[in-house]
This record gives C-alpha cells, sequence and structure tokens, in this order.
C-alpha cells in the first residue's frame, strides 16, 4: 500500500471515528480510547521526543495510524457501516425494458 493510499485510509477513519464518538452504540472503553489518542496528540509527552528529529515525528505518525486503525477494527458494524443500516430505495421501472439487459437477446443462452 503506497503512502497516499494509507493518507487516505487514515483520513477516513479519523471521520469514521468522530461518528463513532458521538454514536450511542459504540462502547464506554473505546470512546477512552479515542479520548486517549487525541490526548497523546496534544500533549507534550512522546515515546520518542521531538528533539530527535526525524524519529520523533515518526513514532507519532506510526502510533496514530496503529491506534486509529485498532479502534475502527473494534467498532459495533452499526457504527462502521451507517450506510448498512438505511432502507435500500425502492425503485420502480418506467418506460421502455432495456433490450440489452433481456436474457432472450441474440446470442444469449
Amino acid at each position: 500500500m503506497g503512502f497516499l493510499t494509507r493518507l487516505y485510509v487514515l483520513r477516513n477513519d479519523i471521520v469514521t471515528l468522530w461518528r463513532a464518538f458521538w454514536h450511542v452504540s459504540t462502547p464506554l472503553y473505546l470512546k477512552a480510547a479515542m479520548l486517549g489518542l487525541v490526548i497523546y496528540v496534544i500533549s507534550p509527552i512522546d515515546l520518542l521526543p521531538e528533539f530527535l528529529g526525524l524519529f520523533g515525528i515518526i513514532d507519532d505518525v506510526l502510533i496514530i495510524g496503529m491506534a486509529t486503525r485498532w479502534i475502527v477494527s473494534r467498532l459495533p458494524d452499526e457504527v462502521r457501516y451507517p450506510d448498512l443500516n438505511e432502507p435500500a430505495p425502492e425503485t420502480t421501472r418506467s418506460g421502455p425494458e432495456d433490450p440489452w439487459r433481456r436474457s432472450d437477446r441474440p446470442g444469449r443462452q
């Protein structure tokens, strides 16, 4: 997976965590983990301090990425996939039948 793909996944995970934090079905321990992650991000205490150069930044990015994936993977399906809970819209056909979708089209068995 490329860097831009991982960045896109992280962005989607952060949006999912925001929605999940306000959802009633999200377990309390996951909400606490989300708050802990936010506190870690804004906290001046790091696993590796930033004065170590690139290593201080890389550890923050890795911890944020792994923590968001861990929290999102443990969310209930109704929170993680909110579109699945909505009923499917009823479709009605109007107009003539599409000749390309007919099963009795020439060349089809």
